[in-house]
């Protein structure tokens, strides 16, 4: 295994941060609902392999997939707002995403 050079140069960084005693940008973290949020990344035929290998009930998986939606462009949103503040220059980006997913769904 070997570490893509830009991934071990932040790496490095990020250790530096937290050994100096440094503030952390925590905009650049990313927390998922794990497992349901890879529900979105999965093509439609294989979702329901998916729901069945983690014993989801059938009745409840309508309400489940609408519910990690909602927490999925709540969390684009929360990226333009990170981005007006940090990266003024991401805005428009991320915006278009966030508006992109909210259609695509």
């Amino acid at each position: 295994f070997h570490l893509h050079p830009k991934v071990a140069k932040l790496m490095e960084q990020r250790a530096v941060m937290v050994r100096e005693g440094e503030r952390i940008d925590w905009g650049c973290a990313e927390a998922h609902l794990v497992p349901h949020y890879e529900l979105l990344h999965i093509p439609g035929e294989h979702r329901a392999a998916f729901l069945d290998g983690y014993g989801w009930p059938f009745a409840e998986r309508a309400a489940l997939l609408a519910e990690v939606e909602a927490l999925a462009l709540l969390k684009s949103f929360d990226l333009v707002r990170w981005a007006l503040d940090r990266c003024p220059a991401r805005v428009t980006e991320l915006a278009e995403k966030a508006r992109q997913q909210r259609y695509d769904r």
